[in-house]
């Protein structure tokens, strides 16, 4: 068989040929140089007891697609038999968290699909469909998904016609059928398809879950492939396996997908590329949707070469490039589903359609515990509980859950999740502070992005610290340069940074200040976006919650104060979770930072320094003890030249000045502010 496809498998069968699948031939398929049919759906419902299958591992059947009616050859049927048991609870952490009581109750979620047998639902499906459409295992499989994550909520379905030219405008035809007046009450809606709903018909906390959201990487997810033979459950990343290197393989799948949705055509090329997207176009296809792009791709040469780079390298949203390394693994294959005729299915294959349902499934749960939690705040959280497994993240259900639960107060409102929050200020604040704390105020960093709401900012946790002053340098060097659009950017600021002789002559002398943050509401940062880097609140934060983050010279037991080298030191401690966490844009501008600081990387390589989080009365009382020895120097060095000294004896004088101020060349003038002393 050249390219292993429905046709060639069904006309060896028929000739009585022996069909062999081993690894090689799995991986073939999986990287797209043989057709896809055998581990997208071509065992299912088949007898494949001759088939030979002794070059197969237990690995590749992994990746295999089968339901309960296929029959493996002796050597494996146990093997298959168990992976479709053990892999019907879509993650153990997920069967864990049910046992709990988290099992979406309360919390209503809308589906938009093809239409299936809803006989094999309970009380807890409400079922609309288009009439006339023909029954597919598409709707029931997304259905089933969710179902087995979140048994306890109200599934409301609406089946359309995912053929038709005008699906999005039929779609919401369907739904106002159901709701009148209303909007529809869900918490959420899921859609395995670009099909974009009206929001005036959804309910104002009702967030969309869709593909166009999912493969831009904008709700910050990847695929994972879900290995549970044994029980053993290991999640790891996967690409889109509808994906291949070859011209000839993808075109002809393509192709047939397209003919499906009734636009006949034999092949793609440059003479009927423009037919073909306005068709596409017809259909409300979205730029981002993977079949659109596979079809520009295929019309601009005939040669072989990779598709994976559509998705596998990077993926975008509008202002920012995310790339693979930087999304969460959830598991979008390696599950077992049920099907129209009443089987279960074992899922091998990585899809949009079923990596949104369990998105869905998840946010679900995070809802029946917080059920004002947004999306983006969801999105979030997997991303900072996620388990950093082999260099890639994967999602953490009971780790999302504790964190949702923990920082929700009586009220329901999201609440930060660190006990370390970070804040920078300025020297010559901190006797203000130590009296009323930290107050809302409108900083400098709000002003450079155009933010007008007062607020206190602070990062959450020390990759978040690190980031953000990484962050804020890039925009103070883009304002400094010229290249940051002026529309963005305050006038007065602007000023002030072009008049100013470096970044920390802008910013000032200063340190870190931390808190615990557990208990405080995070109502966002700069123009209200909540993420651990720029996070804020409206409330005050007591006196007796801050502390003042130090470095100590191991050999001279210096202290050093200095916001730059305490985010130097953080940046250079950074985990391998925190990096994944960073980014790899944040971490460009971290390696920015420090370059542009090598002083302070000269410092640290001579000297070994630890942190030390000392209270606001021990710090005043370190900058008391500093300023009492400057006097003393500075009278030194009066007598000194009253006295007639030799000039190498005062510039040794002053030398020693120098090393007792360390970082604070004005601190004589600082410390005798009121502020501060």
């Amino acid at each position: 068989m050249k390219y292993y496809s429905q046709f060639e498998i069904e006309n060896a069968i028929k000739n009585d040929e022996t069909i062999i699948i081993n690894d090689e031939v799995i991986y073939k398929m999986i990287n797209g140089e043989y057709d896809n049919y055998i581990i997208r759906e071509g065992l299912c419902g088949r007898n494949i007891e001759n088939w030979d299958l002794s070059g197969l591992s237990e690995q590749m059947l992994q990746c295999l697609s089968f339901d309960s009616d296929t029959k493996f050859p002796k050597n494996l049927q146990e093997q298959a038999q168990k992976l479709l048991e053990n892999s019907k609870s879509i993650m153990q952490e997920i069967q864990e968290l049910q046992e709990a009581g988290i099992t979406g109750k309360g919390v209503n979620i809308a589906i938009i699909d093809t239409p299936f047998d809803s006989s094999q639902f309970g009380d807890n499906l409400s079922y609309y469909q288009i009439d006339g459409i023909t029954k597919e295992n598409h709707g029931i499989t997304v259905t089933s998904v969710i179902s087995q994550i979140v048994p306890e909520s109200q599934i409301i379905f609406f089946g359309d016609d995912k053929k038709s030219k005008t699906r999005n405008v039929d779609a919401e035809k369907l739904i106002k059928s159901v709701i009148g007046d209303e909007r529809l009450k869900a918490d959420v809606l899921s859609i395995s398809s670009p099909v974009e709903i009206d929001k005036e018909l959804l309910s104002e906390n009702c967030e969309v879950i869709n593909s166009s959201k999912f493969n831009s990487g904008e709700i910050g997810f990847r695929y994972g492939l879900r290995r549970n033979m044994h029980g053993n459950e290991v999640i790891e990343p996967a690409d889109c396996q509808s994906e291949g290197k070859h011209k000839q393989v993808i075109e002809r799948q393509v192709v047939n997908e397209l003919r499906k949705m009734g636009i006949e055509v034999e092949s793609i090329n440059k003479s009927n590329i423009e037919l073909i997207i306005n068709k596409l176009n017809d259909f409300g296809i979205s730029e981002n949707d993977q079949r659109l792009q596979l079809v520009k791709k295929l019309s601009k040469s005939p040669e072989e070469y990779n598709l994976q780079s559509i998705k596998d390298d990077k993926t975008t949203t509008p202002g920012k490039s995310i790339k693979n390394a930087d999304l969460v693994c959830i598991p979008s294959a390696g599950i077992t589903v049920k099907q129209n005729d009443g089987k279960f299915k074992y899922i091998g294959t990585n899809s949009t359609s079923f990596s949104i349902p369990v998105v869905t499934g998840l946010f679900a749960m995070a809802r029946q515990v917080n059920p004002k939690i947004t999306l983006e705040q969801f999105s979030e959280i997997c991303r900072q509980t996620a388990k950093v497994e082999n260099g890639y993240m994967v999602v953490s259900p009971k780790t999302m859950i504790r964190e949702v639960g923990k920082n929700k107060e009586k009220n329901g409102e999201y609440r930060m999740c660190s006990k370390e929050c970070f804040h920078f200020t300025n020297l010559d604040r901190l006797s203000s502070i130590k009296q009323y704390g930290l107050l809302p105020r409108l900083e400098d960093n709000s002003k450079a992005v155009k933010d007008t709401v007062p607020k206190v900012s602070f990062s959450d946790g020390r990759y978040a610290a690190a980031g953000l002053m990484a962050d804020f340098y890039q925009v103070y060097c883009s304002i400094k340069n010229g290249t940051r659009d002026k529309s963005k950017t305050d006038p007065d600021l602007e000023k002030k940074v072009l008049s100013s002789s470096s970044f920390e002559d802008f910013l000032g002398d200063g340190m870190y200040l931390m808190f615990d943050g557990s208990d405080i509401e995070n109502t966002g940062g700069n123009n209200g976006h909540i993420n651990p880097f720029d996070a804020g609140t409206i409330e005050t934060i007591d006196p007796d919650k801050l502390k003042v983050c130090v470095l100590k010279d191991a050999e001279t037991g210096e202290i050093s104060y200095s916001k730059y080298e305490y985010a130097f030191y953080l940046m250079s401690n950074l985990t391998e979770a925190d990096k994944k966490r960073l980014g790899d844009t944040l971490l460009e501008e971290i390696k920015n930072f420090q370059q542009d600081h090598l002083e302070i990387e000269e410092k640290f390589s001579k000297h070994a320094f630890s942190e030390e989080i000392i209270s606001m009365e021990e710090f005043q009382e370190i900058m008391k003890v500093r300023y009492d020895k400057k006097i003393s120097i500075e009278d030194t060095v009066r007598n000194a030249i009253t006295k007639g000294v030799a000039t190498e004896d005062i510039k040794r004088v002053e030398r020693l000045e120098r090393l007792e101020r360390t970082n604070d060349k004005n601190i004589s003038e600082v410390l005798k502010d009121d502020y501060c002393i």
